[in-house]
């Protein structure tokens, strides 16, 4: 195979795949439109909406359901929770949610690839000559047999000469996720006094308790896929070990509806990034870098059908920069199934533009640790040489930095997810056709602490051995 032609074909076909984005990403910052959540005249502090002149005037003032008459010193106004804004704040906690959601269906993509390019079964003619069913070829002997007192130890083949083998494939993934969660509660302040709650009318109507928690219930939806280009080096050190290094594109598309209200935010953009795998022996790895070009589109509306009810839409850029890596070490059981112990961390940082400070969101960093266990099986079905996954994993977002402003008169009291430790199952199929042609499909599902979300993924095309394909069609051509 003359390598630099392959070489130089890759690049003409991964250039426009990456390079087409090129033309969306953002080149300067979107102002946000009609983003104030509170009427022109009103104080907006720590997540209230303060009435200075009440409507209609009153002393005290007679304040719309839901509006609480609040006395700060001498001076007494309408003060309302501003949902809006607690359910904007909120969008902090889903868009980091929805980073590392977007990064992990990057690492199954590379994990599928791994397993596709290093795991040697009679169908899969690129992949290492020393790997098994169950792992991958260890350094100098493998342990076969560990079923009672006895341990069988097998020689290993000599290893095979350094080969290069180019790939590309595409995924598909979808993702529905519901937050139950809401707003603590606090005291309404103006200009440093803090409020008192005036009598309410007992009748109802208005002059209503003022509520200051806020329901933040919403659902998110999103759909999306990757796409990459990648080169398999095996034994890159003469020790059977194997090497994948690539590039990735792809799109994704959220929608974020809160219950019970209409406000709506819409999140889309390309993405782009690289990754490397690595496995020797029964130890592989996979690292990701990946920067998501988003916009946030957002529509919202506050106290409707009261005289204080306001509504606006914004737009602003979005860009969710996130690395990511897994160690995993596999473990027999007998010769088709094993398990496989399994390690991970995801460091994303959201950087928003100018205009996100008049929505109450900040740039945030977070770090997401997680770690669990994988267990395995190979078997064949008809030709098709099937290798089938269940994973149960744990993860806990140990630091979230940002996310909110604390100042500009947003509250401070909108629930993250650090220090919660979630759960999540997932399930893989891949699927092994022969001569270089794979497809895999996937699920999972992660819950905890009122979040409930259902993931799906799978490659859409098959993943295409290049040499295997220009095989095939030399082939063809003297047919």
């Amino acid at each position: 195979m003359n390598k630099n032609r392959t070489f130089v074909a890759l690049v003409a076909i991964s250039a426009p795949l990456l390079g087409a984005w090129g033309v969306l990403l953002p080149t300067s910052p979107a102002n946000a439109q009609g983003s104030a959540f509170c009427q022109a005249g009103q104080v907006f502090q720590n997540g209230f909406c303060v009435n200075l002149t009440p409507n209609p005037p009153s002393s005290p003032p007679i304040c719309p359901a839901g509006w609480g008459p609040v006395s700060f010193g001498t001076q007494t106004a309408c003060v309302a929770f501003s949902n809006a804004a607690s359910q904007s704040q909120s969008l902090s906690t889903t868009v980091q949610s929805l980073s590392q959601s977007a990064t992990l269906s990057a690492l199954d993509s590379v994990r599928q690839r791994r397993e596709n390019a290093f795991s040697a079964t009679p169908n899969n003619p690129n992949a290492s000559a020393n790997g098994r069913a169950f792992s991958y070829a260890p350094d100098d002997a493998y342990a076969a047999d560990i079923s009672g007192s006895r341990m069988t130890v097998r020689p290993v083949a000599q290893p095979p000469g350094s080969s290069v083998h180019p790939a590309l494939w595409i995924t598909g993934f979808g993702d529905f996720e519901h937050r139950n969660e809401s707003t603590g509660t606090s005291t309404p302040a103006l200009g440093g006094t803090t409020g008192t709650l005036l009598t309410p009318n007992p009748a109802g109507g208005p002059n209503q308790i003022l509520s200051t928690s806020t329901s933040l219930n919403r659902q998110t939806n999103t759909g999306g896929f990757l796409a990459g280009v990648d080169f398999t080096f095996q034994n890159v050190t003469g020790k059977s070990d194997n090497f994948i290094v690539g590039a990735l594109s792809g799109y994704q598309h959220s929608t974020i509806t809160f219950s019970g209200t209409n406000n709506v935010t819409e999140l889309f953009g390309p993405s782009a990034g690289v990754y490397l795998a690595y496995g020797i022996g029964a130890f592989s790895t996979d690292v990701t870098f990946k920067v998501d070009f988003l916009q946030q589109d957002q529509t919202f509306s506050d106290s409707v059908g009261t005289p204080f009810a306001v509504s606006g839409s914004s737009s602003i850029r979005l860009n969710n920069y996130s690395v990511a890596g897994n160690a995993n070490y596999r473990i027999p059981i007998n010769d088709a199934w094993y398990y496989e112990p399994t390690a991970g961390v995801i460091y994303s940082i959201a950087d928003y533009d100018a205009g996100a400070t008049a929505l109450g969101l900040a740039d945030s960093h977070s770090t997401r640790l997680q770690g669990g266990i994988r267990f395995g099986t190979n078997y064949k079905w008809g030709t098709v040489a099937v290798n089938s996954t269940l994973t149960g994993l744990a993860y806990d977002s140990v630091s979230i930095t940002g996310g909110t402003t604390n100042t500009n008169g947003f509250s401070s009291v909108t629930p993250t997810d650090q220090g919660k430790v979630f759960g999540q199952v997932l399930s893989f199929n891949n699927f092994d056709f022969g001569n270089g042609y794979s497809a895999s499909a996937g699920a999972d599902i992660r819950f905890g602490h009122g979040v409930v979300g259902i993931g799906v993924k799978g490659h859409a095309l098959p993943v295409v051995a290049f040499d295997r394909v220009r095989e095939d069609v030399r082939q063809a051509r003297y047919r």
